[in-house]
């Protein structure tokens, strides 16, 4: 049986971002099983996508190269990159996941 060592990890993820993040305050921290949560799917998808444009790993003519392309249109900058430490971020997401608006 595998030993369960989430505990341990989330302690030492809070730890890093903690230090890392000096200007917000991390006030807790879950596992949540990703196969079972459609948002933390959608979310895994999303970032592969963009590390796959700031590594230099999209190829010519891939589906991620077509969605890194359609973010960068929505988001209307040329290419997705790493944004300053100061730079304002503000995030809405409103999502029915039984449709309508």
């Amino acid at each position: 049986m595998k030993k369960n060592r989430d505990p341990l990890r989330l302690h030492t993820l809070k730890n890093y971002l903690d230090a890392s993040n000096i200007s917000s305050t991390i006030k807790n921290i879950q596992s949540l099983p990703s196969r079972e949560l459609v948002l933390i799917q959608f979310c895994d998808f999303l970032l592969g996508a963009a590390s796959s444009r700031m590594n230099n790993m999209l190829r010519v003519g891939s589906a991620k190269e077509a969605v890194v392309q359609y973010l960068e249109k929505s988001l209307g900058v040329e290419k997705l990159i790493k944004t300053v430490r100061d730079e304002q971020k503000f995030n809405v997401f409103k999502i029915r996941l039984k449709g309508g608006w």
